[in-house]
């Protein structure tokens, strides 16, 4: 996740497996196997994803929930980038990042968070019942 306080916009970018996605979205997709690949599967996946993410990202700014805007996706290699964004968020500097992608699916997964707040990037790790964090920057 990006933040500059100029423009007032938190990017965020998220890269997941295409195997492992396929795996999370498959039940919703009612398809089975479900190829992300394929082209007659991309509106589906697109759909899949904004409410994907809707559960499994949220984000706190002052106390008060900001919900991220699903912008869409790109396959890379064996990967595929996914692309959110909040707009107009004042400055701030705090954020609480619960995060659960991928956890339904596999019990052992790590999902890594690295926010970066005008130039300042804080770090942290989401694994077994770790799901939120609080970051903070002085």
């Amino acid at each position: 996740m990006v933040y500059e306080s100029d423009d007032k916009h938190l990017k965020i970018s998220v890269r997941l497996f295409l195997d492992d996605l396929e795996d999370a979205l498959e039940p919703a997709s009612g398809l089975e196997p479900y190829d992300i690949s394929l082209d007659e599967h991309w509106e589906l996946t697109q759909r899949l994803l904004k409410d994907y993410f809707s559960e499994t990202l949220q984000l706190k700014v002052k106390n008060k929930s900001i919900t991220p805007i699903y912008l869409g996706s790109e396959i890379e290699g064996d990967a595929m980038w996914c692309y959110l964004e909040v707009q107009k968020l004042r400055p701030f500097n705090e954020i609480t990042v619960l995060y659960t992608t991928l956890k339904e699916v596999f019990d052992d997964q790590e999902n890594l968070v690295h926010v970066r707040v005008d130039g300042i990037v804080k770090s942290c790790r989401m694994f077994g019942d770790k799901n939120q964090e609080i970051l903070i920057w002085d």
